[in-house]
């Protein structure tokens, strides 16, 4: 696992309950981002060459109802550049706000911690239905 030096605001020990969490935000600029499941790519704009990725933990990324620390849900973030397959950290900043694209609070992972202002807002898995009892099975 190769992962950067994370920052995170609200902080690293602040805990996030994985069933309020329904988004994940990749903010980068003028690339479109991809998801595999859990991962997330994007490719530099300036160099075809150089491949970002981005993993969420699948502890963290899968629902359920546990919680975590800031710290614990990113499992890897490096990038590569071809023709070498030679994983480098990538520095991040993690960040739990209000998102406007997303309409509600989420985390948005801005690679370097740099200004990047586009979101790319991922949905992450829900809980199967029902999953809170309405009262009305027996």
């Amino acid at each position: 696992m190769t992962i950067g030096t994370g920052s995170y605001s609200p902080s690293s020990g602040f805990w996030l309950i994985r069933a309020y969490n329904r988004y994940f935000n990749v903010i980068v600029d003028g690339v479109p981002v991809t998801q595999t499941i859990n991962t997330f790519n994007f490719v530099d704009a300036g160099n075809p060459n150089v491949v970002f990725s981005i993993v969420v933990d699948p502890d963290f990324y899968f629902w359920n109802t546990n919680k975590r620390t800031m710290d614990r849900v990113i499992s890897e973030s490096y990038y590569i550049v071809l023709p070498s397959f030679t994983q480098i950290p990538m520095p991040f900043s993690l960040t739990y706000y209000y998102s406007v694209a997303a309409g509600q609070q989420t985390l948005a992972f801005l690679p370097f911690g740099l200004g990047f202002t586009t979101e790319h807002v991922f949905p992450m898995e829900l809980a199967g239905s029902p999953y809170w009892a309405d009262g009305t099975e027996n």
